[in-house]
């Protein structure tokens, strides 16, 4: 499993809506699973935003490890603690965000991968199968395969395959 949506959860949205990370997690997956959503018109108010998740009881929040650390910054120990879910996209989560959340917060921030043309994700990492430094596994119903590169001895091209992904995307067979 990875993340469920409902009427029980709100989800604080700040990531812009023209980016398709904030779309699709921050927007239309909570939409269509149910859930409330507060949209924000900007993450970088990292004063005020620890406040208004604290004042708003969210549950679910989508960043990116420049923001997660930004509001760690600024935020009191009690202003994430009805968050059940933090997931981090589009920059790498690096290893001292990730702590500095689990110990100012008791909160593990779980990141995934994923970039515009798969609706964003390709994968991510849940609570039963979390392993730090990873990007989590495939999201459903999706396929992959590394195409090697000439000179490149560990790695290659990721080239998935699924449902989410856009109509025409180049896949190799």
């Amino acid at each position: 499993c990875h993340i469920y949506f409902n009427p029980n959860e709100i989800v604080f949205t700040r990531l812009p809506l023209f980016h398709s990370f904030g779309l699709n997690a921050g927007f239309l997956m909570p939409l269509f699973g149910g859930a409330k959503i507060f949209l924000y018109p900007t993450p970088l108010h990292y004063r005020l935003i620890p406040e208004l998740i604290y004042e708003l009881g969210a549950t679910i929040l989508f960043g990116t490890n420049t923001f997660f650390k930004g509001y760690a910054r600024y935020a009191h120990p009690y202003d994430f603690n009805s968050l059940k879910v933090a997931v981090a996209g589009a920059e790498k989560l690096h290893n001292d965000t990730v702590q500095l959340w689990a110990t100012k917060y008791g909160i593990r921030i779980m990141q995934g991968y994923g970039v515009t043309e798969t609706s964003p994700v390709i994968s991510v990492n849940n609570f039963m199968s979390h392993k730090l430094g990873t990007v989590g596994r495939l999201m459903p119903d999706m396929e992959c395969y590394i195409k090697p590169v000439e000179g490149i001895e560990r790695g290659g091209h990721l080239v998935v395959k699924g449902q989410n992904i856009m109509q025409g995307y180049l896949f190799h067979n």
